[in-house]
């Protein structure tokens, strides 16, 4: 029996993000200020936003490998995928 799991979508990326991103941990002072206006609420929601949406951008300086019957990006690393070396 095969199980396939799609890869997370940006909504389920940030959803994954904030159980493992949040205010309890220490985050330098100076990017709370920055991002959050002193708010540490609002500076992970930013760097949750931030990270998601390099994450699924999808342009020439997400790319990073190529094989020849598809792009692998970033995103798209974080699940296993196979290729066959040229």
């Amino acid at each position: 029996m095969k199980i396939k799991i799609e890869r997370p979508n940006a909504d389920a990326a940030a959803q994954i993000f904030e159980r493992y991103l949040h205010t309890e941990l220490p985050i330098d002072e100076a990017l709370v200020r920055e991002l959050g206006g002193g708010d540490r609420e609002k500076a992970v929601r930013a760097m949750i936003e931030v990270t998601v949406a390099q994450m699924y951008r999808i342009d020439d300086t997400n790319r990073f490998l190529e094989s020849p019957t598809k792009v692998v990006t970033r995103r798209s690393s974080t699940s296993r995928i196979s290729l066959r070396a040229r």
